[in-house]
C-alpha cells in the first residue's frame, strides 16, 4: 500500500513528510527520557492542535516587481544628416503618424530630383516600345483570324458530313445492343431470384437443425435422433447453416455474390441431408417423418441447383450478346467500314485548313517574341530607374520621423541643428496606456502559478492576471519572468510596486480538502491521522492525492467537518487516549 502512495505523490513531493518524520523520531526520543520520571507521579495527557477539515486551499505570495509601459519605440537616424526641426517636446501626446521632427541631407533631396528625371524619361520610351510592338503584332493577329475562319467552316460541314456517318453506325450497334440489354434484364432476374430462394432452403434446414431464434425449440423432440450416428456432420451442418446466415445477412446482389450464395446454399443443404441420414428413428421420430425431412431437403436441393443452373445460363447469354455488340455482327463490321472511310476524307480537309492556322500563329508568335524582347529591354530600363528611384524616395522618407503608435514622448535625444550619423538615438516613444507588470519567480514559486492567476497590487489593492509565464529560466539568475498586463493611472513606467500573487484559486470550492502534512503518520502498511470523537483519538486510514506546499490532498477516510490531530499526534500511540486541545484554528491561507 505504501509503494502505491508512493507512485501515487511521488517521492520528491514526499520530502516535506520525510523530513516531519525524522524531526518526530528525535522528538519523541527526547520525550521518553525526560518524562519517563514523571509518569509514575502523574497521568500524561498529550497537548495537541485540532484541525476542522475544511474544502478547497489557497495560497499567496508576495515579490517585487518592475511597471514597464506595454510599447516603447527608441527611434534611431537612418541616414547621415542634420536635425532640421524638432516638432514635439518631452511629455508630448502624440498619435500614430504624427511629425515628431525632420532632418535635413542635401545629398538625400539631389538624389531623389536625379532620379525622378531619369524614371520619367524610361518610362516615354517604353511607352513608344509598346506602341510599335501592338501594331505588329495586331497585323498578324488579322492574318491568323482569317485562317481560323476558313477552318471553322471546313469543321462546320465536315461535322454535319460526321453527323450523318455516325447515325449510320449507331442503328446498326443499336440492333446488336438491343440484344445484349434484354440478356442483362434476363441475368438480373435470374441473381434477384437467388436470395429468396437460399433464404427458404435455410429456412427449411433451420426446422431441423434448431439454430436461428426461430426455430431453436422446433426439434427438443428429436433433437438427439438428429444425426446419431455421426455428431461431428451435425455440428459441420449447424456451422454451414451459421455461416449461410451470415452471408444471407451481408449479401449484395451482384453475379459473384449470388453465385457463391448458391454454392453455399447447397453445400450446407448437402450436409443437412447427411444429417438425415445418419440419424435414427424412434418414438420421438418416426421413420415418416424422416423421410418427410429427407424429401424436403432433396427438393430444396433441387431447387438451389436448378436456380444455379439459371443464373449459370442467364450469364453465358449476356457474354454471347456482349461479343455480338464487341463488333463480332457482320452487320456493325459493314456499318464501321463506311464510317471509317468517310472520316478519313474529312480529316484530310481538316488538316490542309490546320495547317494555314498554324502558319498564322507562327507568324503571330514571332511577332509577340520580337515585340516582347523591345519591351523587356525598354521595361528593364524603367525598372532599374523606378528601383534607383524607389531607393531615393526611401531615404527622403527619412527625413521625416514619425510616431509609430499613439504615446508619450518621453526622451528627446538631440538638438537642432546637431548632425547626425545612421545609428543616432533621435527621440523615444511610450505607450502606457497599458502597462506591463514584471516579476522574477523561483522555480518553487513559478511552478504554483498558471496563467490567469489572479494577483494583487500592493501600492492600491487593484487585481489583475497573470498573462504570461517564461518557459525557461534566466541563466544567470535562475528564475522565471512572469508579466502582467494592466491599465492603472496611478502607475507610473520605472516604478518598483510589491506584488502578491494568489495561487491554488482553482481548486477551492469544488469538495476538494486539503490538511497540513504534520497530521500524516506513514507506518510500513498504512497512512493514518488521529481523529478527535470527544476529545479521544480514533485512528483514520486515508488516502492521499496532490501535494500543494505543505499541506495534501485527501481522497479517502476522513470527510469534511472532521476534527483531526494536526500537530502533537507523534506523541500518541493508540485510539481512545484522551488528549487537551489547544483549539488553533487550521490556516485557510498559508503563507511561503
Amino acid at each position: 500500500m505504501l509503494k502505491n502512495v508512493f507512485r501515487k505523490i511521488g517521492l520528491r513531493s514526499l520530502l516535506p513528510i520525510v523530513l516531519l518524520l525524522t524531526s518526530a523520531a528525535l522528538l519523541l526520543s527526547g520525550c521518553n527520557g525526560e518524562n519517563g520520571a514523571d509518569k509514575s507521579e502523574k497521568e500524561f495527557v498529550p497537548e495537541v492542535i485540532s484541525t476542522e477539515v475544511t474544502s478547497g486551499l489557497q495560497q499567496e505570495f508576495t515579490v517585487t516587481g518592475d511597471v514597464e509601459a506595454h510599447q516603447i519605440s527608441r527611434i534611431t537616424s537612418e541616414i547621415r544628416g542634420k536635425i532640421d526641426s524638432i516638432q514635439v517636446k518631452e511629455g508630448d501626446s502624440v498619435s500614430k503618424g504624427d511629425t515628431l521632427l525632420k532632418l535635413n541631407s542635401s545629398q538625400v533631396s539631389s538624389a531623389f530630383s536625379t532620379a525622378g528625371t531619369t524614371l520619367r524619361n524610361a518610362q516615354v520610351s517604353l511607352q513608344s516600345t509598346n506602341l510599335t510592338s501592338q501594331n505588329n503584332i495586331e497585323a498578324a493577329k488579322i492574318g491568323l483570324e482569317t485562317a481560323q475562319s476558313n477552318l471553322q467552316n471546313t469543321l462546320k460541314q465536315n461535322s454535319t458530313l460526321k453527323t450523318q456517318a455516325e447515325e449510320t453506325l449507331s442503328a446498326a450497334k443499336l440492333t446488336v445492343n438491343l440484344g445484349v440489354t434484354a440478356a442483362e434484364t434476363a441475368q438480373n432476374n435470374a441473381i434477384k431470384s437467388v436470395l429468396p430462394t437460399v433464404q427458404t432452403a435455410a429456412t427449411a434446414s433451420d426446422r431441423i437443425l434448431g439454430v436461428s431464434e426461430s426455430f431453436k425449440y422446433a426439434n427438443d423432440t428429436f433433437e438427439n435422433n438428429l444425426g446419431a450416428l455421426d455428431k461431428r456432420g451435425k455440428a459441420d451442418a449447424e456451422k454451414a447453416l451459421r455461416n449461410l446466415f451470415t452471408t444471407i445477412n451481408l449479401y449484395t446482389s451482384t453475379y459473384t455474390n449470388a453465385a457463391s450464395l448458391l454454392d453455399d446454399a447447397e453445400a450446407m443443404l448437402q450436409k443437412t441431408l447427411n444429417v438425415l441420414n445418419t440419424s435414427i428413428t424412434g418414438s420421438a421420430y418416426s421413420e415418416t417423418s424422416l423421410n418427410a425431412d429427407k424429401n424436403a431437403i432433396t427438393a430444396q436441393i433441387t431447387l438451389i441447383r436448378t436456380s444455379s443452373s439459371a443464373l449459370a445460363s442467364a450469364s453465358d447469354a449476356l457474354d454471347t450478346a456482349k461479343q455480338d455488340s464487341n463488333g463480332s455482327s457482320q452487320s456493325v463490321l459493314n456499318a464501321q467500314a463506311a464510317y471509317n472511310a468517310t472520316i478519313a476524307q474529312l480529316s484530310a480537309a481538316e488538316e490542309t485548313s490546320r495547317k494555314a492556322v498554324k502558319s498564322a500563329e507562327n507568324a503571330l508568335e514571332i511577332a509577340k517574341q520580337s515585340a516582347q524582347l523591345s519591351q523587356i529591354t525598354a521595361k528593364s530600363s524603367v525598372d532599374n530607374a523606378f528601383g534607383s528611384y524607389d531607393q531615393a524616395r526611401i531615404s527622403s522618407d527619412k527625413l521625416i520621423i514619425k510616431s509609430p503608435f499613439a504615446g508619450k514622448v518621453s526622451a528627446i535625444s538631440i538638438k537642432t541643428g546637431e548632425e547626425i550619423n545612421p545609428g543616432t538615438l533621435l527621440v523615444t516613444v511610450e505607450d502606457d496606456s497599458l502597462l506591463t507588470l514584471s516579476a522574477y519567480l523561483s522555480q518553487s514559486d513559478v511552478e504554483t502559478i498558471s496563467l490567469g492567476d489572479r494577483i494583487v497590487i500592493n501600492k492600491n489593492g487593484e487585481s489583475a492576471t497573470v498573462t504570461s509565464i517564461s518557459p525557461s529560466a534566466d541563466p544567470i539568475t535562475k528564475k522565471y519572468k512572469v508579466e502582467i498586463s494592466h491599465s492603472d493611472s496611478n502607475l507610473r513606467p520605472g516604478e518598483v510596486i510589491r506584488i502578491t500573487f494568489k495561487t491554488g484559486e482553482n481548486i477551492l470550492n469544488h469538495g476538494r480538502f486539503f490538511i497540513p502534512l504534520p497530521a500524516l503518520h506513514i507506518q510500513p502498511d498504512e497512512i493514518f491521522v488521529w481523529k478527535l470523537e470527544n476529545r479521544k483519538t480514533v485512528k483514520a486510514v486515508v488516502t492521499l492525492g496532490e501535494i500543494v506546499g505543505d499541506f495534501v490532498e485527501v481522497l479517502a477516510g476522513i470527510e469534511i467537518g472532521d476534527n483531526i490531530i494536526s500537530e502533537g499526534g507523534r506523541l500518541i500511540k493508540e485510539e481512545g487516549v484522551k488528549v487537551k486541545i489547544l483549539n488553533q484554528p487550521m490556516p485557510s491561507v498559508p503563507t511561503k
